[in-house]
């Protein structure tokens, strides 16, 4: 158990010291937006194309993962949807809540844990969940929040929306252009290299102080059975639906498997409350966000103990 927690703990210290830096006011939180853009625009590009521009890159994409994950993804939407809409959620809102048990936040959480669990292959996983998540899940669901919502304009205009909003992606833009100039054999040179791969350790620190400094200001309020739900699909269904896919799905590298489980026990993605904004349930999912993040550190203890034992 202690080389889990050995795991898990600089992670959850960091986010606690973001906590406190933005409650003690060291770091204001004025500034957090800043620091959420350095991580997304600057550092995520560092891990990214690190690993695409490296002359000694390995294969990124292994297909059996990626069918897995997109199966995972969309059968957690199945699953929270019916939930939700069990509980009395109109369709929107279900739909909303059934994206936060379906995305974990693969790049601000998961991609810490497999550093150091899985280091080998932690930026490859990273690039295939960001596609699915980007290029199927989200779009899967938002597209049935919008069905539900009379005011959200024609399927093509939805279409639309979907397609700027994954067109400005920077992850996405991050993927296709490592791809391509890896594909054409264009490899960073080696001072390029050296500033990919600072900007790149600087991602998990500046990513989790990011998430602790956000949790500021927030609390477990409102609705008590969308919180629950929600978080105990995202914590709990999410991972032992990934276990049980590994015994009965492709053969998986049991390196990959493991990174599966992980990925699918962090908590829903870092930008879920602003998604939700749209749909008129901000003030849940913040809740949500908050309580998920929080039990995290019991339930992927748990999942890690389990891996690893």
């Amino acid at each position: 158990m202690f080389d889990v927690l050995s795991i898990t703990a600089p992670l959850f210290t960091l986010m606690f010291l973001g906590y406190l830096a933005v409650k003690t006011s060291i770091l204001p939180s004025a500034l957090l937006p800043g620091l959420a853009r350095f991580v997304l625009y600057f550092c995520v590009p560092g891990v990214i194309l690190s690993n695409f521009l490296r002359e000694t890159q390995q294969p990124i994409f292994d297909p059996n993962f990626l069918q897995l994950y997109a199966v995972l993804g969309v059968l957690m939407l199945v699953i929270g949807f019916l939930l939700s809409r069990l509980i009395g959620k109109p369709p929107s809102q279900a739909s909303i809540f059934a994206l936060g048990g379906a995305v974990p936040n693969s790049m601000f959480v998961g991609l810490p844990i497999l550093l150091q669990v899985t280091p080998d292959i932690a930026v490859q996983v990273l690039v295939m969940c960001v596609l699915v998540e980007n290029a199927l899940i989200i779009p899967v669901s938002l597209l049935v929040a919008d069905a539900g919502t009379a005011t959200q304009g024609s399927v093509g205009q939805r279409l639309l929306a979907i397609a700027k909003r994954m067109a400005t992606n920077p992850m996405l833009i991050c993927v296709l252009v490592g791809l391509s100039l890896s594909s054409l054999d264009i490899y960073a040179p080696l001072f390029l290299q050296t500033t990919l791969d600072m900007l790149a350790k600087a991602a998990a620190p500046a990513a989790l102080i990011f998430i602790g400094g956000a949790l500021v200001g927030h609390k477990v309020d409102g609705d008590l059975s969308a919180i629950v739900l929600t978080s105990a699909l995202k914590l709990l269904i999410m991972p032992l639906l990934a276990l049980i896919l590994l015994q009965f799905g492709p053969e998986l590298d049991p390196q990959l498997g493991v990174a599966l489980v992980l990925v699918s026990a962090s908590p829903m993605l870092s930008i879920y409350a602003i998604i939700a904004s749209n749909y008129g349930v901000a003030k849940q999912a913040a809740s949500i966000q908050v309580f998920a993040t929080s039990a995290s550190f019991v339930s992927l203890n748990l999942f890690l103990a389990y891996l690893l034992g």
